[in-house]
């Protein structure tokens, strides 16, 4: 029952559509009423304090951060709500309440699936959703199954619904084909490093997953930022690949380049105008004068014209909303609503993981069955820097919960470990000789 509902929660978390309420209030998935019934059931019914549910083993610093982090930017929204217009209110308090998603789903998955098996299958079915994602987009670009009048539309809610459903750009699940790139660029390097670390029977369908998630960036959704975090995080894999394994590393090279070509490949057999409007520039044949990269670079300046100081200590979400200025970068938007003390806290999100695998992964050989993990939560944190320069990936919740939900399989696998060695140290103890132990049995 309890794996049934991890699969549910990873699935709608992915893939579920969304509602617009009205009233004020933004769009909600279906999973998050699940996720928000999930956390007091499991409260409930589980022997753990409240202290050690909210703050799980090996995630306490993630779950610190994201709390305080989150947590400021609340305060600043409902301190400083006389100052905004009442329409305003409603909004920006359940924008800031939606940024506590991932954390949520990451402590109820981490009660969840707390035990090698469950924690083991978990990670192959966030491997199954790389497939999943790719085959709705295809069914969004041909039109099959009639997605585009029935589902396609809830997944963008609003006055845009209609954008992006021509075929030329598609966007998934996420209603961005941007962030529909970001959370296959992050998927897509989780089954890069299983490619080169994880063990031989995943490693089919860990490179078609790769592949999948590459054709989704470049051919369905066409994005260059997507494209360009995919291939940052398969670098990094690629370089761990290198420092660890040798011979096997500079084998799996050979995978990067056959990849490399299929991008190659489809920019050139692909007769497609947007395709060459916007993957152009890497032959020096753009059509676009001004790229919407470079255009979403120029504004950086402007944001400190317009706040100034205010952005130090951070203005509530409310000022992120009602700007007539659209910042296309989480860290602005992050700086507008929490001020320096939110970024960095959200910072040491992506950071803290990664530190924690890099000083494991010196002590793991290459061949062990958790490298792969490990590997994965360093590879991911430079595409994440990457993408909050021209996308606000921190505030988008869901794309946020892909690298949560990486985080919560890498802390389990920490703290199954811990407990094994102890288990084997304890057992050496209570065997060992009296001399070991100057006549004392220690444990």
């Amino acid at each position: 029952m309890r794996l049934l509902l991890a699969y549910i929660l990873v699935f709608l978390t992915v893939l579920a559509p969304g509602f617009y309420l009205g009233f004020g209030l933004p769009t909600i998935h279906i999973g998050d009423i699940l996720l928000l019934l999930s956390l007091p059931c499991l409260w409930l019914a589980s022997d753990r304090s409240f202290q050690r549910l909210i703050f799980p083993p090996h995630m306490a610093w993630i779950t610190s951060a994201y709390y305080t982090a989150v947590g400021y930017i609340l305060f600043l929204t409902i301190v400083l709500i006389p100052i905004y217009a009442s329409t305003l209110v409603s909004v920006s308090i359940f924008a800031v309440l939606g940024m506590f998603k991932p954390i949520v789903l990451g402590i109820v998955l981490y009660a969840l699936v707390d035990e090698r098996r469950r924690v083991n299958k978990v990670s192959n079915f966030l491997l199954f959703m790389i497939f999943a994602e790719v085959l709705l987009m295809v069914c969004q670009k041909y039109g099959y199954f009639g997605v585009n009048q029935w589902l396609s539309p809830m997944y963008r809610v609003g006055e845009f619904k209609s954008l992006y459903l021509l075929g030329d750009r598609v966007y998934g699940s996420f209603g961005n084909p941007n962030d529909a790139g970001t959370a296959l660029s992050l998927l897509g390097t989780m089954a890069y490093a299983r490619v080169v670390f994880g063990q031989k029977k995943w490693f089919l369908p860990s490179s078609v997953a790769t592949v999948l998630s590459l054709v989704g960036c470049v051919w369905l959704a066409k994005t260059r930022q997507g494209t360009a975090c995919l291939l940052a995080g398969c670098a990094v894999v690629q370089f761990l690949a290198i420092m660890y394994t040798g011979r096997r590393g500079w084998a799996s090279l050979t995978a990067v380049l056959v990849i490399i070509g299929l991008i190659v490949g489809l920019f050139y057999l692909e007769a497609d105008p947007v395709l060459a409007k916007r993957f152009g520039m890497f032959t020096g044949e753009s059509v676009e004068r001004e790229s919407s990269i470079a255009a979403r670079l120029a504004l950086w300046p402007t944001v400190f014209d317009i706040h100034g100081m205010s952005l130090f200590v951070g203005m509530g979400m409310a000022a992120r909303i009602g700007t007539e200025t659209v910042w296309d970068s989480g860290y602005i938007n992050t700086v507008i609503c929490g001020g320096l003390p939110s970024l960095i806290g959200l910072l040491l999100i992506f950071f803290t993981p990664a530190a924690m695998s890099l000083r494991r992964m010196r002590w793991l050989g290459a061949s062990h069955e958790d490298f792969w993990i490990f590997a994965t939560c360093a590879a991911i944190f430079p595409p994440l820097l990457l993408t909050n320069i021209i996308n606000d990936t921190l505030n988008i919740s869901r794309i946020m919960s892909i690298p949560v939900m990486i985080y919560v399989v890498m802390a389990i696998r920490l703290r199954l470990e811990e407990e094994q060695w102890t288990a084997e140290w304890e057992s050496d103890a209570l065997l060992a000789p009296e001399s070991w132990t100057d006549g004392r049995v220690t444990v």
